[in-house]
């Protein structure tokens, strides 16, 4: 199906994409690593249309949302760690912080912080959740300062008060870093 989703690179060379599948009556995508040489080392179902870019810890762990309402966290592996349930479509992309705290907003007016570790983190799932204007589209960046900045679609521009600066992996947000050069650095 197609392909809305712009790839992240892992710091093995894998090349992992979100991609629509077209041929089946209901929405429905997925989350696929890929090999440098173009081979499919494993693929996972978002059980939605999938227009989030995905993000990686420096554990490795895979994070991306779907038009199923929900943020999914993979293991490196294609395992699936977790699952987390908002109550609108999630077409943000993920930004970590180094503390490990992922910031995604989703198509119900919230930006969530949520733990790395998923319901069994003693507080579960969400950090905090914030309303904002409107459904949330635009992917939050995470500054040197730890002050998230993310777009809404009532036509604002928000800047929230942070812990923490952007986590050192080799994807931590889309396009990578914060000058947004999506690409790994050369050697």
């Amino acid at each position: 199906g197609d392909v809305r989703s712009s790839p992240a690179l892992g710091s093995d060379g894998t090349i992992y994409v979100g991609s629509n599948d077209d041929l089946q009556s209901i929405a429905r995508g997925y989350l696929y690593a890929i090999n440098p040489d173009g081979t499919r080392k494993w693929y996972g179902d978002l059980f939605g249309a999938v227009y989030s870019s995905p993000s990686i810890a420096a554990d490795g762990t895979i994070y991306i949302g779907s038009d199923k309402n929900d943020v999914f966290a993979f293991e490196p592996d294609g395992t699936l760690k977790w699952v987390f349930p908002t109550k609108g479509d999630v077409r943000s992309s993920p930004a970590i912080a180094n503390d490990g705290i992922i910031y995604i907003g989703s198509d119900d007016g919230f930006l969530y912080a949520l733990n790395p570790e998923g319901p069994l983190h003693p507080d579960g799932y969400v950090k905090w959740e914030l309303a904002l204007g409107g459904p949330i589209q635009s992917s939050p960046s995470i500054m040197p300062d730890g002050v998230i900045y993310v777009g809404s679609n009532d036509f604002n521009f928000y800047a929230i008060g942070g812990h923490d600066k952007l986590m050192e992996s080799s994807w931590p947000k889309f396009r990578r870093d914060l000058k947004n050069q999506a690409r790994q650095p050369l050697d």
